[in-house]
């Protein structure tokens, strides 16, 4: 019996590590095909998509422990506190969700050049609505501010924030909670 676990242990971190392999190649083919750029490892790769999963984790056990509160308040017929409390925890997650979104974008646009100008992030849906829950999807736009940008018929300029959505939207799939669906 042992040994089947060992093998089976054996073979799913060989199949974690192919994951990983196939992510940093998907990875450097878009930065490669899209940035002209090709410095990417599995390492760099892995290190990331655990950064990423350590920080919504990180958000989700803030969220638990909140719930935890609020089913208290529940129980105890505190209605007042109970209202303000999941108010709050509404608040704390949108801004915890918009603090991860952020933080998706600074990171990635390391990978990337300059912005051709300043841009903002902003959230749509239920981020929007600070109705966000930890495990909601993300709905978000970019607005620039240089309308030059946006006549632009430099292609470079024009495919850059093409470019950065396509590498943070990535890093979303690599949380590993995305359903991507399969065509024949």
């Amino acid at each position: 019996v042992q040994s089947s676990i060992l093998v089976s242990d054996s073979s799913y971190k060989s199949q974690i590590e192919n994951a990983y392999f196939k992510l940093s190649q998907i990875k450097l083919n878009i930065m490669t095909k899209l940035l002209g750029k090709s410095l990417i490892s599995i390492r760099d790769i892995r290190e990331e998509i655990q950064e990423d999963r350590k920080q919504i984790v990180k958000l989700r056990d803030q969220v638990k422990k909140s719930l935890h509160v609020i089913n208290q308040l529940l129980e105890s017929e505190k209605d007042q506190e109970f209202i303000v409390e999941v108010r709050r925890l509404y608040s704390d997650i949108t801004e915890g969700m918009k603090g991860f979104l952020a933080y998706l974008y600074r990171t990635t646009q390391e990978d990337c050049d300059s912005p051709p100008c300043d841009y903002v992030v902003i959230g749509l849906g239920s981020m929007a609505l600070q109705q966000i829950t930890p495990y909601s999807d993300l709905e978000f736009a970019i607005l620039t501010e240089n309308d030059a940008y946006r006549k632009s018929s430099d292609a470079k300029v024009k495919h850059y924030f093409t470019v950065l959505s396509h590498l943070v939207n990535f890093r979303v799939i690599n949380l590993g909670e995305t359903i991507i669906p399969t065509s024949k």
